[in-house]
């Protein structure tokens, strides 16, 4: 397979076609096609990704970060403020910016939400009198 594309500018076309076609030669050459290991810089080989999910990491993320600069060119002090609004805590007591680490934080919400739908709770419905 080429590898070529992986060398372009993620904003052209070509590394478009080579990331699709890269998608479409692993699911045929995969054991499992539904979960394929992600080459992007933040998963590095390590971490199985869907398809779509894959895709995502290797082109729309690259997308999102080509309209920030964009922004960026247009309103400078508008992008200046979103960069200052990344410094900032999550919520107060936040000790730092969790990155990776998102899920120690997210842990009470997600045990919360699976209480919800285990166990549920008693809540009153306006609708119904």
């Amino acid at each position: 397979m080429d590898k070529s594309w992986m060398l372009s500018d993620r904003m052209s076309r070509e590394y478009e076609i080579g990331v699709e076609k890269f998608i479409e030669f692993v699911i045929l050459h995969s054991e499992n096609p539904n979960l394929i290991r992600c080459p992007c810089q933040f998963c590095e080989n390590l971490k199985f990704q869907s398809p779509r999910e894959l895709e995502n990491h290797l082109f729309v993320k690259v997308e999102m970060m080509h309209d920030a600069y964009k922004h960026c060119t247009v309103d400078p002090i508008a992008f200046k403020a979103l960069l200052e609004d990344v410094e900032k805590p999550l919520f107060p007591g936040c000790p730092q910016q969790p990155r990776n680490n998102i899920d120690v934080y997210l842990a009470p919400l997600i045990e919360d939400l699976k209480t919800l739908w285990d166990v549920g709770v008693d809540a009153f419905d306006a609708n119904k009198q």
